[in-house]
């Protein structure tokens, strides 16, 4: 079954009041999620709200179209602004040590594909957040058009946009000064660009609040990988034509300063990266669609693998780290413009493709 399926245009704040009014069921549950899953770290969501005030100046600073959009959310759903503040900095309101997904991501350029440029991920929370998952399209005034998987209330997420831009992200942890951009801000802003060197001015121009891993490719055969931590960031460039990350640190550079601290939450990240990395460099052929997703669907190190089912396996912890299940994954393939999105673990569901104005 296909995520709900939301199309919103205009000006940002009218952006804001169409998602309220077409998906607000899902955006107040997801605030009720995070209010739960903050609440478990000893966070309330009153000190997530006070905390939330603190980083509307840098959203602003960075681009005030973000915050009218979230304005017109929190107005149609009659809700402070602040509320949806804190959902979309749901990463830094509990600080980076306590991140809250894992991932693998993955690209695929020519001339090591069939020609077409490949971006893809899977995406691991908990298995409660598949009943607030959207499809989102957005059309804008004077910029382009986004195509994105995201949280309900989130402005920015996983996906690409009309001027052939593709996303896909990774959670991080490390320890790092306060204060800065939340990393689902930054996201958006990467949408938001016209080309591929704009997206990483979009990343990197303002200092970020938290650890993240931004994969982003485009439609021209190139693709770049940029880690950021509450002080730094590296640009690493797809040189080999294959690619792949998941949740720890890799640039030689942030290691020479940043403290990783998700690796224990995530020790299975050293698997995944090491795992879909094998797979990409010894394809036996040309990397096509159904390559990627075979990729995703992998279960070496099963139930925490690639393809992640630990949730819903009854082995007890350990020292197993999070317990996450894939709730989406996605191939988005920019050359045809087309984004494969399965929901659920991809060793089962299907994948639905979304198109700019159309869906299969």
């Amino acid at each position: 079954m296909a995520f709900q399926y939301v199309k919103v245009s205009g000006a940002p704040y009218d952006i804001g009041t169409q998602m309220a009014q077409q998906a607000g069921a899902k955006i107040n549950r997801c605030i009720a999620l995070y209010a739960e899953l903050f609440a478990s770290v000893g966070v309330s969501w009153e000190v997530a709200v006070e905390r939330a005030h603190g980083y509307i100046p840098a959203i602003e600073r960075y681009d005030a179209d973000l915050i009218a959009e979230m304005q017109g959310m929190a107005d149609g759903l009659k809700r402070p602004l602040v509320d949806i503040v804190a959902l979309n900095a749901r990463s830094e309101v509990i600080f980076s040590a306590a991140a809250l997904d894992g991932c693998t991501s993955l690209s695929a350029i020519p001339p090591k594909t069939d020609g077409h440029t490949y971006i893809a991920q899977n995406w691991d929370h908990y298995l409660r957040w598949h009943d607030v998952m959207l499809v989102v399209e957005i059309e804008q005034i004077d910029k382009p058009r986004i195509l994105m998987v995201t949280e309900a209330g989130l402005i920015g997420k996983i996906g690409m946009n009309d001027a052939g831009i593709g996303l896909c992200f990774n959670a991080l942890g490390c320890e790092g000064t306060a204060g800065g951009l939340p990393i689902h801000c930054a996201v958006r802003g990467v949408l938001n660009s016209n080309s591929i060197g704009e997206a990483i001015g979009a990343a990197i121009q303002q200092k970020s609040a938290n650890g993240v891993n931004l994969h982003i490719a485009s439609k021209e055969g190139v693709a770049v990988d940029i880690e950021m931590s509450n002080d730094g960031y590296d640009v690493m460039f797809n040189h080999d034509g294959t690619f792949a990350h998941t949740n720890h640190f890799i640039s030689p550079t942030m290691l020479n300063f940043v403290k990783d601290r998700f690796q224990e939450r995530t020790p299975d990240t050293h698997i995944r990266l090491g795992v879909a990395q094998r797979r990409l460099n010894h394809h036996d052929g040309p990397i096509d669609l159904a390559a990627m997703q075979n990729i995703l669907k992998d279960h070496i190190n099963y139930p925490d693998a690639i393809c992640r089912h630990a949730e819903s396996d009854p082995r007890p912890v350990g020292k197993r780290g999070n317990i996450f299940e894939t709730v989406f994954s996605i191939v988005t393939d920019l050359t045809d413009g087309a984004m494969h999105v399965a929901n659920g673990p991809p060793c089962t569901a299907a994948f639905t493709v979304y198109k700019f104005g159309a869906r299969s």
